[in-house]
């Protein structure tokens, strides 16, 4: 009778401790869950950031991309306002010396005609 006492309460001993030992696992499962979930929230978090900084980032380069083609098409154009200038320039220095020839050659006919 002793033997099957002993039995009896090393069994309901172990038993207690399995419990035990499966509640405390299920206690861990539950918070290892909740810590997977956060981290899952975390990560969606991390993730919609990262998104909207290379959305951002890209945008940035447009910008500094354009910002830069403006003013290099600027600086083309008032190369290309200082030629055409200088070409007028020549232009009416041309036109001016033909109107004086033309003068010349007026008076010139003029004077053989006479």
């Amino acid at each position: 009778d002793d033997i099957a006492e002993r039995t009896f309460h090393q069994r309901k001993e172990l038993d207690d401790k399995l419990s035990s030992v499966q509640a405390a696992t299920e206690a861990m499962q539950q918070r290892v869950d909740q810590r997977t979930l956060k981290l899952e929230e975390q990560s969606c978090q991390v993730n919609a950031f990262i998104f909207k900084a290379e959305r951002s980032l890209n945008a940035k380069v447009s910008f500094e991309e354009l910002d830069r083609l403006k003013s290099h098409f600027l600086e083309n154009m008032q190369d290309v306002r200082e030629l055409l200038s200088s070409q007028m320039t020549a232009v009416r220095i041309k036109t001016d010396a033909n109107d004086h020839d033309l003068v010349k050659i007026k008076e010139d006919l003029e004077t053989k005609a006479a």
